[in-house]
């Protein structure tokens, strides 16, 4: 099948949570299709493993967004327009016009789309396409509005405004749309929309037994995202002083790219580590005892979780961060919502090194059964089959086509059979 893929971000280095998903992807797809990537980016260093991501493509197309071009295009058209300010602002004349001559130039059977960002460059195109919203956008500005600040809470109400109607009107423009939780799902109208649980490479995060304990305590994650900086702030406000009180050895590290200013300053305090971008992700994951993600807010599903439970890492995490993750209270991972639970938790795994190593082991075989990309991405295959099905029923004009599982079974079914 020949795919045209469009991205808002370049894929790799999988820093981000959407980088991760597109990486995974394409690592998974290109074995049996034939991709065109098309992807927008804005600063040089970025494009450092260009040729790698070649080895998976046919060909790959960037595009540099221009900071200057996408601030003018959010002040000049946000006032004639009702279109999310994040689709505004990654508005490109470049980008629109090399999708159009790609398609111009070649037979695409499917385009897949990432992200609400590059809904406008295809919507109006005649092909089959599949948006992957991962999750809505309108419920991840909802909770976050709860914990702005009141400028930041008209901002985040404008683009609210916004983004409900465009995920309702865009879910008509394409034939299927994939997010990864089932909140997300309830919270979006369209009914050509499928759940797909994200996947976690569980040959790299895997428990790396010779690696020396640094950390007591570790949060990983993208520490510019502001879920990311609420949970981490949320936690050394309420529970890590008294964590601090009862072990005075306890360390915590927050891991992860551009840290914030807000979490920079939290180095200062006794027993903080923060790391800033780490070359290994899963060698960081395994120099500590303990996973928390005490989540705020949260849409989707949290990477982080999964793979620090692909590590074999006890994790607690919130309510809202457990969101879809169908792992067991108790067994293989722990939830607590109050700084009072989520203090006892900690400590009753620092005091049982046996009970948080049997939960860490049970937490691994969890993600290694249900949470594997290759489980994932032949949900998306199946989601391709089904389109092309529907959009050209007995025909798929002689094209080699990966054979379908079951071309029988809908997609919602074909989830259920390999869920």
């Amino acid at each position: 099948m020949k795919i045209l893929f469009l991205t808002s971000r370049f894929p790799y280095p999988a820093i981000k949570g959407d980088q991760v998903v597109i990486y995974n992807r394409l690592r998974y797809l290109s074995k049996f299709h034939e991709i065109t990537l098309v992807c927008l980016y804005q600063k040089e260093q970025e494009l450092t493993a260009l040729e790698y991501i070649k080895s998976y493509c046919a060909a790959v197309h960037v595009v540099k967004l221009s900071k200057y071009q996408s601030i003018v295009n959010v002040l000049t058209k946000a006032a004639f327009s009702n279109i999310p300010l994040q689709v505004l602002y990654y508005l490109s004349a470049d980008f629109k016009e090399q999708v159009k001559k790609l398609l111009a130039e070649n037979d695409f059977d499917l385009i897949h789309a990432y992200l609400i960002r590059t809904a406008e460059y295809i919507e109006q195109s005649r092909l089959p396409k599949v948006l992957d919203l991962i999750d809505s956008m309108h419920l991840n500005i909802v909770q976050r509005m709860a914990l702005a600040s009141p400028l930041k809470r008209l901002f985040y109400w404008e683009e609210w405004r916004r983004i409900k109607q465009y995920e309702h009107w865009i879910g008509n423009k394409f034939n299927h749309m994939i997010v990864v939780a089932q909140k997300d799902k309830e919270f979006l109208t369209a009914k050509n929309l499928s759940v797909i649980p994200l996947g976690v490479n569980t040959d790299a995060y895997c428990p790396i037994t010779d690696t020396e304990k640094k950390y007591t305590l570790i949060f990983s994650g993208n520490m510019s995202y502001a879920p990311n900086i609420n949970a981490v702030t949320w936690f050394v406000d309420h529970c890590f002083p008294e964590i601090q009180r009862k072990i005075n050895y306890v360390t915590f590290a927050i891991a992860g790219s551009s840290p914030s200013a807000k979490i920079q300053e939290l180095a200062k305090r006794r027993g903080i580590v923060v790391t800033g971008f780490v070359d290994s992700m899963p060698q960081t994951l395994n120099e500590a005892h303990i996973a928390i993600a005490p989540m705020q807010s949260a849409s989707g599903m949290q990477n982080k979780i999964l793979e620090a439970m692909a590590c074999g890492l006890p994790v607690i995490t919130t309510s809202l961060g457990l969101g879809s993750i169908k792992a067991r209270q108790g067994q293989n991972i722990l939830v607590a919502d109050t700084p009072e639970r989520f203090i006892q938790q900690v400590l009753m795994l620092v005091d049982d090194a046996a009970q948080a190593k049997k939960i860490g082991i049970q937490a691994r075989s969890y993600v290694m059964d249900k949470h594997s990309w290759d489980h994932s991405n032949q949900l998306v295959e199946d989601i391709y089959r089904q389109v092309l099905a529907d959009v050209h029923p007995g025909n798929h004009g002689g094209r080699n086509f990966c054979e379908p599982s079951d071309t029988a079974i809908s997609v919602e079914q074909a989830i259920v059979t390999r869920a």
